[in-house]
């Protein structure tokens, strides 16, 4: 019985970063969209970021939420010109 405390806790401390990380993708979209919709770049650096959140979008859906977080941090960035 202890040994089945042990497994579950050691999954559960395995898993929940990944399922936190998950909720951190679909604010971070959100955000690029808005600030996107407010901006005064060109055109050219519009799209190369609405490229990245599609991208980012994309692997948050296929499960790579790392991937996807630095994807979206890299189109903030750029957004603040």
């Amino acid at each position: 019985m202890k040994n089945m405390k042990t497994i579950l806790i050691f999954l559960a401390l395995f898993f929940l970063p990944s399922v936190a990380m998950a909720g951190q993708c679909p604010m971070l979209v959100a955000q690029v969209t808005e600030q996107l919709a407010t901006s005064n770049l060109s055109a050219e650096k519009k799209s190369e970021i609405e490229m990245l959140r599609d991208q980012a979008e994309m692997l948050h859906k296929s499960g790579d939420h790392a991937t996807s977080e630095q994807m979206l941090a890299e189109a903030l960035e750029l957004l603040k010109g």
